[in-house]
């Protein structure tokens, strides 16, 4: 019996009277921190509860609009539509495949046969390269004053 009073005591001063301590501490630094800025805002003019009142309002209601269906607020465009212009285009890639036979390697370099031959069992490989064209040049560029 006098191991569990010397064991609940030792839990009261080493544990929970320390955490007590800190809670405390940190709670009324809180509390000065809100009375501050609650200072600050009277100094300024606002009311700090109503605007407290206000955004515990906003958050706790989802937004509406004026059919009473919830739905969120339409961002704007950064650019407008109207400005500069547009042009329709698709994109076309081209590739080229071409295959080569152990006997076209053979007649290659040592280098290229060895890799060629190396990276395909069956003796032929795939090469596949893509085509890049050159920049449209044949547009008039008028100065905008």
């Amino acid at each position: 019996m006098f191991f569990y009073i010397l064991l609940l005591l030792f839990l009261y001063f080493f544990v929970i009277r320390p955490l007590f301590r800190v809670w405390s501490v940190v709670h009324d630094a809180r509390r000065q921190a809100q009375q501050a800025q609650d200072d600050f805002m009277r100094a300024a003019g606002f009311d700090p509860d109503a605007i407290r009142g206000r955004r515990s309002r906003a958050a706790n209601e989802p937004r509406r609009s004026k059919t009473g269906w919830s739905e969120p607020r339409p961002v704007k465009k950064k650019i407008d539509s109207s400005t500069g212009e547009y042009v329709k285009f698709t994109e076309v890639e081209v590739t080229a495949t071409s295959e080569t036979t152990s006997s076209a390697q053979a007649s290659g370099t040592s280098a290229q046969a060895g890799s060629a031959q190396g990276a395909s069992a069956k003796g032929s490989s795939k090469t596949t390269y893509t085509a890049t064209e050159e920049q449209i040049t044949d547009i008039e560029w008028t100065d905008i004053p």
